[in-house]
């Protein structure tokens, strides 16, 4: 029977976590091992290995595209009859994609006439800036002193004491000769600036766009798994302020469970944007070169060493095939060619979600 042929693994396994006098661990005999911990608790172990086996394989033969790891239940467990079990798991919802081209021209067509001129006056306003700052330094940080902000906040410091514009204080500011240089370093600077910032008004465009015409039940685990991502940023973002996320959370009078349910709306966003780009990316035939995705794997592994690789190489992947999606949204035109099949390059599989946790019953 299946279910017995895990008795031998299962009883030297838990062997050699007991210490009985006259026997070494891993060497117990099985009567003497029965009787020292029990019967059931060997069927326990023998019911997870059986079910470890099992589940896999019935995931497979169903054609199951599950995600996040399964919930079991046993339902019947005894000695010489065979173990019975109730697996509970969230599905990857099937959905319909919409044109998502024509959706995507649609959303992005208001955005063809932006102009990103840049004005003298922004310039201006920007050396003004440089100006203050540098006036700002040398009036309460410089040679040592460093007057708390507290003490200065909001205070204006007048146009005769900021530092004349002149080829002498530009070069100071970096690798520039003459006022001109800067003027064009900044003129560049605000430009791409401006296009920035326009192309995250068109992909924001598209994906309000695409969210809204696309109907999909979102799975909790997709939700929830979206849920600690946010929160971990936001803990992250909040350490790196200096400040102490639990006082933070009490000065603010809500509770992280609060600011979960305050979130649950845009959560379900994300999941849902993650499902449609997946099945663009899947029905597009994404594909992702493995040079750069190992490269980016190993970058991100160099200041996150206690990371795990295949949890990193799903998130890398997951962004890469993103970034992919988006140029041809916002461009409605072919991938290039490096993308459509080179040696070396693979499909990255549709399911793939960079929070939720592989699918295992160990």
């Amino acid at each position: 029977p299946i279910f017995e042929r895990h008795r031998s693994a299962s009883t030297k396994k838990l062997s050699e976590y007991v210490n009985i006098d006259g026997f070494r661990k891993g060497h117990i005999p099985e009567d003497v091992l029965v009787k020292h911990i029990g019967e059931m608790t060997i069927l326990e172990e023998m019911a997870e290995r059986a079910i470890a086996d099992a589940y896999p394989a019935i995931i497979l033969d169903n054609e199951l595209d599950v995600i996040g790891r399964p919930h079991i239940s046993i339902t019947k467990l005894a000695k010489d009859n065979p173990v019975e079990f109730v697996a509970k798991t969230a599905i990857l919802p099937k959905f319909e994609l919409p044109d998502y081209k024509a959706i995507a021209e649609k959303a992005r067509k208001p955005f063809d006439k932006a102009d990103f001129k840049v004005e003298e006056k922004e310039i201006d306003d920007a050396i003004l800036g440089i100006r203050k700052r540098m006036a700002h330094f040398e009036k309460f940080h410089k040679d040592g002193q460093d007057i708390p902000h507290d003490a200065h906040e909001g205070e204006d410091i007048p146009e005769s004491e900021l530092p004349p514009v002149t080829d002498e204080f530009v070069q100071k500011l970096g690798d520039f000769k003459t006022v001109a240089d800067l003027r064009i370093a900044l003129s560049t600077n605000i430009k791409s600036d401006k296009e920035l910032k326009e192309k995250e008004k068109k992909r924001l465009a598209i994906v309000e766009a695409l969210v809204e015409k696309t109907t999909i039940s979102i799975p909790a685990i997709l939700r929830d798994a979206e849920l600690d991502k946010m929160m971990g940023e936001f803990k992250s973002e909040i350490e790196r302020m200096g400040l102490d996320v639990d006082q933070y959370f009490l000065s603010i009078k809500k509770t992280p469970e609060d600011v979960r349910t305050e979130w649950m709306p845009e959560a379900e966003k994300r999941a849902k944007l993650q499902l449609i780009l997946n099945a663009i990316a899947n029905k597009e035939d994404v594909l992702l070169e493995e040079k750069r995705v190992s490269r980016d794997v190993a970058h991100v592994l160099e200041h996150y060493k206690e990371a795990n690789p295949d949890s990193i190489r799903m998130y890398v992947e997951t962004m890469m095939r993103n970034e992919k999606v988006f140029e041809m949204t916002t461009t409605i035109r072919a991938f290039v060619e490096v993308f459509t099949g080179s040696d070396g390059s693979r499909k990255v599989p549709s399911s793939s979600f960079s929070e939720v946790p592989p699918t295992s019953s160990s």
